[in-house]
């Protein structure tokens, strides 16, 4: 919020807003299709929860690398402020 005008908060609160519901869907996509393709059609029960959690590893392994190339890109983009 500290790179838009005072005028421009509220465009810039619903850009934010907008930009957390794709990555919200966007992650869930991805985690369910891990599930789908390494799992298939299986009921989770005490059976396949060493593949169950391997799934989840890898999941959480693709976000650790979207995260640390998100921070970088962040980063990159440097202090920006718009002194309003």
């Amino acid at each position: 919020m500290s790179s838009v005008e005072k005028r421009d908060y509220g465009v810039a609160s619903g850009m934010v807003g907008t930009m957390r519901s794709i990555g919200m869907m966007t992650s869930m996509a991805i985690a369910m299709t891990f599930l789908s393709i390494f799992m298939g059609r299986v009921q989770v029960t005490p059976e396949v929860y060493p593949q169950f959690l391997e799934v989840v590893t890898a999941v959480l392994s693709v976000f650790f690398v979207l995260c640390v190339i998100g921070i970088f890109a962040s980063l990159a983009r440097g202090k920006v402020w718009s002194g309003g």
